[in-house]
């Protein structure tokens, strides 16, 4: 097959634009009070962090509101206290209070911090690669790239004459060339390079040797990389287990951080909740019986992964034989996702 190429133009752009709208700062994003609850949340102590959350948002601050909001929205945000909780107490926490049904916080934030209103756009079902290029323009790359999942699952076509945008996200770059309409029309371009699970796209996907150095040192992967080696010394069986788990390079870039300008990734990636985010995602993915399979064939490629998801699916045990993985979830509304596990 011929080389596959792609178009780089405008990364650096995309980088700096970033960089100077994460400068910005979400208000409130600052505040100690916000700061504090958000290291509790992080340490994995909901218990502690999100009353003070709640409490916050309350009182009109906007980065409170955004993170209860994508808490709310995000099955895999939600740890076992939280899960555990009867569905009238969890919306008193996650959601804005009103006379009749407790609303999510994200309408609220708009009128503090207008980039609030893209997040509504994509609970609402939009998945156009302009939504994309909007979230890549306010400092939120990773969610460019879920709202272009979302696009691609659905097989709608337009993605190549937004290849060359500076927000385009490098790591989707490959599902131009599958454009209904036919790949981009341009010069500037390179190969994928050769261990990037985007060739699985369009041919052969590289072999496990390339394909775990990439997931140990690409960006995209962050969150993989950081928990293999944090919980299982680094080893490349480790992230090619976790890639099978979570389905696949998608899967992969929906572990990222629920917002860049909230959390920093590395942040996230490297913390407690973050990791069990990870893990929860990929449970997410199954039903109790199903996930029994899920954990066995993991188990397969690397014990020590597998010991981590069993573990994690025994926290959401509730004592009388009922898991409580998949109820939060209930909570979350319509899933737009991937089939990567989660409805954020």
């Amino acid at each position: 097959m011929a080389a596959i190429v792609v178009r780089v133009v405008g990364v650096l752009v995309l980088l700096w634009s970033s960089i100077g709208l994460a400068a910005a700062g979400i208000p409130g994003r600052e505040a100690p009070a916000f700061e504090a609850a958000l290291e509790q949340w992080l340490a994995d102590d909901e218990a502690g962090s999100l009353p003070e959350l709640a409490g916050l948002a309350a009182e009109g601050n906007a980065a409170a509101q955004m993170l209860l909001a994508l808490i709310d929205r995000t099955p895999s945000l939600q740890g076992p206290w939280l899960a555990r909780l009867p569905r009238a107490e969890r919306d008193a926490l996650l959601r804005r209070p009103e006379e009749a049904t407790p609303r999510n916080w994200m309408a609220a934030a708009v009128a503090a911090e207008p980039t609030a209103a893209l997040w509504q756009r994509f609970w609402e079902g939009e998945a156009s690669a302009e939504l994309a290029l909007d979230f890549a323009e306010a400092g939120e790359p990773d969610m460019a790239a879920r709202v272009l999942l979302v696009r691609s699952v659905q097989r709608r076509s337009g993605l190549a004459e937004h290849a060359g945008a500076p927000g385009f996200p490098p790591a989707l770059r490959a599902l131009a060339l599958l454009d209904p309409l036919g790949p981009p029309e341009d010069e500037t371009v390179r190969p994928i390079d050769p261990e990037d699970p985007q060739r699985g796209y369009l041919e052969t996907p590289p072999p496990d040797a390339l394909l775990g150095q990439w997931l140990m040192s690409a960006p995209e992967a962050l969150p993989v990389a950081a928990f293999c080696r944090d919980a299982c010394g680094g080893a490349p069986s480790c992230a090619l287990a976790a890639y099978r788990a979570l389905g696949g390079h998608a899967g992969v870039i929906a572990t990222a951080a629920p917002s860049a300008r909230l959390i920093d990734p590395a942040r996230f990636a490297a913390s407690t909740r973050g990791q069990c985010a990870l893990l929860r995602r990929v449970l997410l993915r199954k039903d109790a019986r199903g996930r029994a399979s899920l954990i066995a064939a993991t188990r397969k490629v690397d014990a020590c992964f597998a010991d981590h998801l069993e573990a994690e699916a025994q926290r959401y045990a509730t004592g009388n034989g009922v898991n409580a993985i998949n109820d939060a979830g209930a909570n979350t509304g319509t899933n737009t996702g991937t089939n990567t596990g989660d409805g954020g």
